[in-house]
């Protein structure tokens, strides 16, 4: 393995992992289940010693990021974007393996009934006039295929995060022409994720001048996050593994919040 990564980058993502987070040294050590001075001593320059693929795990679990993240990213720049939204999309990740958040399908019905006719429109979908079940979406809407020819690939997914914020994750399939020098033209279908959120918000263009805002003067308002498809590509690995966990939860029982409450209270006191 020691080939396969550089092991210094490693370990200056992770004591910088450690000291962004306010952590010690050991208490990362614990968390992942490593003897105490283990990552001291592998951090030495004169240590060829690689960790495995376990350890490395189970320490990007204990700093909260992707092993892909831990291994080939650079933390030491704060201001990565990339890193920022993966880093992101692992804690909704581990909050959906945890059941802190329930997510909602958007089928392709929804797309009309949900997303369209709304004050903000994520997408506009128009039907083909030669098949009532296909639906198009403008490419001036999508984030990363902008001019392509765009559809719905499948079963996309909403989640509530809080009472001003939603989010969305949409797997559209873009059908493009491409001049292959052995076929000739040839029709290619790629798929990809776009993400979007849609938070509750002053209205643009409000002037403060005249005072605070009042509950008229807010609406939903979509936001623009990141694209799989094109030069964006580098999130669609922490993207399809949040979209995984998120598909192996579609058919969790659903309770609510309160009663989950008194479940776990009640299940508690029955035990003591």
């Amino acid at each position: 393995m020691a080939e396969e990564f550089n092991r210094q980058k490693l370990m200056d993502n992770i004591f910088t992992l450690i000291q962004q987070k306010g952590l010690k040294i050991g208490e990362v050590e614990t968390e992942a289940g490593i003897s105490t001075g283990y990552l001291s001593r592998l951090n030495k320059k004169e240590t060829d010693t690689a960790p495995g693929a376990d350890i490395v795990w189970r320490i990007a679990k204990a700093l909260g990021v992707s092993t892909d993240m831990l291994i080939e990213g650079n933390f030491s720049k704060v201001t990565d974007n990339y890193q920022l939204v993966e880093t992101f999309l692992e804690k909704l990740k581990d909050m959906t393996e945890a059941n802190l958040i329930e997510w909602d399908n958007i089928t392709k019905g929804d797309f009309e009934e949900d997303l369209i006719g709304r004050e903000n429109k994520i997408f506009i979908v128009i039907k083909s006039a030669e098949a009532d079940k296909s639906f198009t979406v403008p490419y001036i809407q999508s984030i990363g295929a902008k001019g392509k020819n765009i559809s719905v690939a499948g079963t996309s997914y909403k989640v509530q995060l809080d009472d001003d914020t939603r989010f969305y994750i949409f797997h559209l399939c873009t059908n493009e022409v491409i001049d292959d020098a052995d076929k000739g033209l040839a029709e290619y279908s790629y798929d990809y994720y776009d993400l979007y959120f849609e938070r509750w918000m002053v209205v643009p263009g409000f002037d403060f001048s005249y005072g605070c805002p009042s509950e008229g003067d807010y609406s939903w308002q979509v936001e623009p996050l990141c694209s799989t498809y094109g030069k964006d590509n580098r999130l669609e690995k922490p993207v399809k593994r949040l979209v995984e966990v998120v598909k192996t939860h579609e058919d969790d029982l659903r309770i609510s919040s309160s009663l989950k409450e008194f479940l776990n209270s009640f299940v508690i006191k029955d035990r003591k």
